[in-house]
């Protein structure tokens, strides 16, 4: 992890390199993109912490560019990768940007919940209660599953499903805010063997 980190603070072209393969190679091997897609997050983070705040926004906004172009090229619609960065890299880079100023890492860590949490004000604000559309991808899927001769036992209560759909929208946020903060953890850790190795 080290000659990965030390690869990744050597240049912004290198830094670009990584967040971009990471981007696309989330969507060729979509079983990886949870995973690739924080890794990029950290690489923008490191690149933050390490070189500074600029550097950080120029490798997010040119990786971006390239991640979204090789996604036009291949047929995928450009807003799937706009909703990866604004979600997760943009939000790495704003927590590490908050980190590499203060030095605090707990002011850090709230700027991450404090996305999270204007995330989900932004979403009840723009499409009111969720739930509802939830619960109407639920019974799809419930749908679809006994249409393939799959049951699951409980799925079809009605009570299950509405407590599930008025769930989902915390649920997911709360993850990508968790997301937010292991990227930015892997970049911190990163830096710290990078200026300080063994201690």
């Amino acid at each position: 992890m080290k000659a990965l980190a030390a690869f990744i603070v050597s240049g912004r072209w290198q830094a670009v390199f990584i967040t971009t393969a990471c981007g696309v190679i989330s969507l060729l091997l979509p079983w990886l993109g949870g995973m690739l897609n924080y890794l990029a997050a950290a690489v923008v983070a490191l690149v933050t912490l390490h070189v500074g705040m600029l550097p950080g926004l120029q490798v997010l906004f040119v990786a971006t560019t390239v991640t979204v172009l090789v996604y036009q090229l291949v047929g995928v619609q450009a807003l799937v990768g706009l909703v990866m960065v604004l979600l997760l890299w943009l939000p790495c880079w704003m927590a590490s940007a908050v980190l590499q100023k203060t030095r605090g890492l707990g002011q850090a860590l709230s700027a991450a919940t404090l996305f999270g949490v204007c995330l989900l004000l932004v979403v009840y604000g723009l499409y009111g209660d969720p739930a509802p559309w939830w619960l109407q991808q639920l019974q799809l899927i419930e749908s679809t599953l006994e249409e393939a001769g799959v049951s699951i036992p409980g799925l079809a209560e009605a009570d299950l499903q509405q407590d599930v759909a008025a769930l989902l929208t915390g649920v997911i946020l709360a993850s990508l805010t968790v997301g937010v903060i292991a990227s930015l953890l892997l970049a911190r850790w990163w830096q710290s063997i990078l200026v300080h190795p063994g201690g």
